[in-house]
């Protein structure tokens, strides 16, 4: 309920998929070393430097494999490539997207974090506040890097202590 509320007040949902022409071929079968080659390929971008490169990548890596097991590590991958672009609101929603469900995965606490630097960055405070409470709340052993991080975005959104 509360990731809703934040989604809900943060951002515009993204525009829906452009319709499939129904002449068009059936999509080729999911095979994990092509969905693997493609994650790994994206993220060597983003490594690299090539933000432009990593955005195409992600998006496409989503468009392609969207319902595979790692779909929401690219969001929050493409949440990191959008934020350092200054597309703070499409890095918010690709941010919410990689938390929906709140995974209990090693980057999760960072992709709260970052969707309320983001929220910050939109000038949402309150709702970067309710997604600071939240990675208290769902993330206590958050790394101390991240802590630190979100000490420092409470005190730029001005939370309440």
């Amino acid at each position: 309920d509360r990731l809703a509320a934040v989604e809900a007040a943060a951002i515009p949902p993204p525009p829906a998929p452009p319709e499939e022409d129904a002449a068009a071929e059936p999509a080729a079968p999911v095979s994990a070393a092509s969905a693997g080659e493609a994650f790994t390929a994206a993220r060597g971008l983003m490594t690299n430097g090539d933000y432009d490169g990593a955005e195409a990548a992600f998006q496409d890596y989503l468009a392609r494999y969207g319902s595979t097991p790692r779909a929401p590590e690219a969001r929050y991958w493409l949440g990191k490539v959008l934020q350092n672009r200054q597309a703070h609101a499409d890095a918010a929603t690709s941010y919410i997207g990689a938390i929906r469900g709140w995974p209990t995965t090693s980057w999760a606490p960072d992709a709260t974090l970052e969707l309320a630097r983001t929220l910050i960055a939109l000038k949402k405070p309150a709702d970067a506040c309710q997604a600071l409470n939240e990675l208290t709340r769902r993330y206590p052993k958050a790394p101390a890097a991240v802590t630190a991080r979100a000490k420092t975005a409470r005190t730029q959104a001005k939370c309440a202590a």
